[in-house]
């Protein structure tokens, strides 16, 4: 069944809020608000209740969210229960907490389960579920707690308000003004943008989202003046996300980031606090602004307002935000391209059995000494194969295959052949089978990668005609070795075409760090120098078996047909040099190779520090050597 007559699933909030009343109202104006079809998860004692307090007329029926769409036209479709709730309207009572839950609960299942398009929830109050025993900070924490619960992938959701003539997004939250800056961190910046620009791409259907970033002093701390914040936090969020190819720019004044002008020049504003976002997004839309979360495996949108417990029952709340929460909601199912790891309903894309079934077979446990840390999202595989462009005519070299699950993404995504490197034995088994299932394509190698002599593979493989791609989950342990090595080949153009690597997140920033950065570097240089390098995405450790303790990114690499010529060993020993005393200025950090009178002839400023070179600098600094 497609998303297109698949409805909403609306959960209820909190009973004695407003949240049963706007649900009644949008339903009763759905065909002059031209509503997409939902169904309420409620106890349907409640809202007839609720109803007949407010003396309107409301047919309903209690059906399951597969018939929803069928019944929406004629009744409101309710989905019972098992919790009763009471009609307190404006007493908020601990004992609807229950209810309340279950509602959110049976949405994201259902939601998870394809019988829902999207969740749309009502609002809740902290407090009468905090005394029910309730643990979680709030409505989006425990979203993102029941996504992680039925998908086994840890999510970072963030908060977007989405007007018909803004989009913002608060870097934090519910924290208090003056925790802010302590709470503010590049790293932080970086994670919500790259959420922010994925789910714009990939939900609303903005090919290429453009990001302002706001500054958190007046002025954006006009160069330090009025805080150091914006240069020391936010501008090298906004460098390590246009090396990535994300198209963001600030930090900007946030005193003119919101008149009309302004917002034609962007899709989103990211702002560093609460009401920095909130406040531009309320006084454009009060009545139409949505709360949508991003970074979710499942769509949510919801009114942007409260319980109102002040109003609850007296018949004026106004239901237009939750109906702009219905309509965006229809809109972003309609256009998602994201969908659930395929391992998590059970499935496999090839035929082959998933992955956890290949592992528990053959008894085969992640070995640490190997870095190996298994990768079993089997969407994520074949993004990893995605990246690396068209691999019909392509022989794909593959470093570390374990159990074969990035393996079976690049041959079922069309790769001509695979040469997977394997060193430990206890795979071959595993990836025996994968072979068999595809037959002549797949070559396995028993041997360790650093003991390779890769060229002669691919040498090998240019009889096939076609490209060779390199493409690995490496381990860890070895990852930084075997890219340097393939970088630093003698031979120019490389025998690859391209590298597709995932790599530790610290270590992909080294990779494609710029002059200026604290992550800028010899791998930075040395990547800079012969390739055109880009993190391509980033993959959380729970998607990992045995989860890592730290992120990690895919990066796609592109050798430069014509370098900048220099010599491979002298720029190692120059970046060596430079490097290995990067506070000092370069007169003294490179005295062992000349000292001024090698700057003087390379015409650099003996006074500057390694990381504020280019790599053309570099290049120019080792010819004079």
């Amino acid at each position: 069944m497609g998303s297109a007559v698949i409805a909403l699933a609306l959960s209820v909030g909190d009973p004695s809020g407003i949240g049963p009343e706007i649900a009644i109202a949008a339903f009763l104006a759905r065909g002059a608000a031209g509503l997409p079809p939902f169904y309420l998860l409620a106890d349907p004692a409640l809202i007839a209740s609720r109803a007949r307090h407010l003396g309107v007329s409301l047919p309903f029926v209690e059906t399951t969210p597969g018939q929803a769409t069928q019944v929406f036209a004629q009744a409101l479709p309710i989905v019972p229960l098992a919790a009763r709730s009471i009609d307190s309207p404006g007493q908020p009572d601990p004992a609807n907490a229950a209810g309340t839950i279950e509602a959110i609960d049976r949405a994201v299942a259902d939601c998870l389960a394809g019988d829902a398009a999207a969740v749309v929830t009502c609002p809740i109050a902290k407090k009468p579920l905090y005394d029910a025993g309730f643990r979680f900070p709030g409505h989006t924490e425990y979203l993102a707690h029941l996504a992680a619960r039925h998908t086994g992938v840890e999510a970072m959701p963030v908060m977007m308000l989405a007007g018909p003539d803004l989009r913002t997004v608060p870097v934090t939250i519910h924290i208090a003004l003056a925790e802010v800056p302590k709470a503010l961190t590049t790293e932080l910046i970086v994670a919500t943008a790259r959420i922010t620009a994925a789910d714009l791409a990939s939900r609303f259907g903005i090919a290429r989202p453009r990001l302002a970033i706001a500054g958190l002093n007046p002025h954006a701390g006009e160069g330090g003046a009025m805080g150091l914040e914006d240069e020391r936090i936010v501008r090298p969020a906004v460098d390590i996300l246009r090396a990535e190819g994300i198209d963001a720019f600030g930090p900007l004044p946030a005193d003119t980031l919101f008149h009309a002008r302004a917002r034609a020049g962007y899709d989103v504003a990211l702002c560093m606090y609460h009401d920095q976002a909130l406040i531009p997004a309320k006084a454009l839309a009060f009545d139409e602004a949505v709360n949508v979360t991003l970074g979710l495996p499942f769509i949510r949108t919801s009114p942007d307002h409260g319980t109102a417990f002040d109003i609850a029952g007296k018949g004026v709340a106004r239901p237009d935000s939750l109906m702009a929460a219905l309509r965006l909601a229809r809109q972003l199912a309609d256009t998602n391209t994201r969908r659930l790891p395929l391992e998590t309903a059970g499935m496999s894309m090839d035929g082959l059995p998933p992955l956890r079934e290949v592992i528990e077979r053959h008894g085969l446990q992640a070995k640490k000494a190997l870095g190996q840390n298994f990768l079993f999202d089997l969407n994520l595989t074949g993004k990893i194969a995605r990246t690396a462009g068209d691999l019909s005519d392509a022989t794909v070299i593959e470093v570390g295959p374990g159990p074969g699950g990035l393996t079976r993404a690049l041959l079922s995504n069309g790769a001509r052949r695979v040469i997977a490197i394997e060193r430990d034995e206890r795979c071959l088994a595993a990836l025996a089978e994968v072979s068999d299932h595809y037959p002549g394509r797949l070559e396995v190698v028993s041997g360790d990668a650093l003991k390779t002599d890769f060229s002669a593979l691919a040498k090998g493989a240019a009889g096939d005609g076609g490209p060779v791609k390199i493409i690995a989950n490496l381990p860890y342990n070895i990852g930084t070795e075997l890219l340097v090595r393939w970088l630093t080949v003698t031979d120019w153009p490389p025998f690859y075409a391209s590298m597709t690597l995932m790599f530790q997140r610290e270590v992909a920033q080294r990779i494609v760090a710029m002059p200026g950065s604290d992550a800028y570097g010899r791998l930075g240089v040395l990547a800079g120098w012969r390739t055109q390098a880009r993190i391509a995405f980033d993959v959380p450790p729970q998607a990992f078996t045995p989860p890592p303790k730290v992120t990690s990114s895919v990066v796609h690499l592109e050798p430069r047909a014509s370098p900048l010529p220099t010599d491979v060993k002298k720029l190692g020993r120059v970046t060596e040099a430079a490097f290995g005393q990067r506070r000092k200025m370069l007169r003294q950090s490179v005295k062992s190779l000349g000292g001024e009178a090698l700057l003087e002839r390379a015409g650099i400023d003996p006074t500057r520090r390694a990381e504020t070179l280019s790599v053309e600098e570099f290049v120019r600094l080792t010819n004079a050597v």
